[in-house]
């Protein structure tokens, strides 16, 4: 888009540690809305329990539409965003975005049905948008943890690593909640949309908790130790 490196610079150079916020009727069909909106992170932070997803292309109308559900955060340098929303959805989506991921997890306050996970959803989110990920080791053969029924949480095999990186496969059609400290829980753990993935650095693939919305999906993981 014209300007839109200068639009996105002045936005961060004037506005560090802000965080700013769209409400989004859903009550009202949209297709396409654009907004001309700027930042580097973007998280759909608080939305009816009903509310299933809305599709956002940034930058242009012709970008790849990427769906989002509620706490779903994105890290991506953007200037214009064109919202669609599927037929059959009420409430209101609250939208967060600024120039800097930490800003927007914590300068906001906290939405009532995420007090208990918070500081678990910013322990993970810390990791992920970190520089980089120290590997620091050797890549294995690529594992695969597939689920037999839905809701149901799913462990990795045994095998001992440095660092992981877990990606839904692009045939889901249903989220994956994933935790590494415990069992993965729905709406409290990092939710994995089908070609989504993760890094962190564990030191066992069976510490990777997998909780599939829909039955025999898969993630892959590639370690290294």
């Amino acid at each position: 888009m014209k300007n839109s490196e200068k639009n996105l610079g002045e936005l961060v150079k004037g506005n560090v540690g802000q965080v700013f916020r769209l409400d989004l009727d859903l009550a009202q069909v949209i297709t396409e809305m654009p907004f001309a909106l700027a930042g580097r992170v973007i998280a759909i932070w608080n939305a009816p329990s009903s509310v299933e997803y809305v599709h956002i292309r940034f930058n242009h109308r012709n970008a790849d539409p990427i769906r989002f559900n509620r706490g779903k955060v994105l890290a991506v340098p953007f200037t214009q965003m064109y919202i669609t929303t599927p037929a059959g959805q009420a409430g209101t989506m609250e939208i967060l975005y600024g120039p800097d991921a930490f800003d927007v997890l914590r300068i906001y306050p906290q939405p009532p049905e995420y007090d208990a996970a918070l500081d678990d959803m910013l322990t993970e989110l810390q990791a992920i948008l970190a520089e980089a990920v120290e590997f620091g080791g050797i890549a294995q053969p690529a594992i695969m943890i597939t689920n037999v029924a839905a809701d149901a949480n799913t462990v990795g095999a045994n095998h001992p690593c440095t660092a992981v990186l877990i990606r839904a496969l692009t045939t889901n059609t249903g989220l994956v909640w994933v935790n590494c400290q415990g069992a993965a829980v729905d709406g409290t753990s990092y939710p994995l949309d089908a070609g989504d993935a993760v890094s962190v650095k564990l030191t066992n693939t069976n510490l990777i908790n997998c909780l599939f919305k829909v039955a025999n999906e898969t993630v892959a993981v590639i370690y290294q130790n």
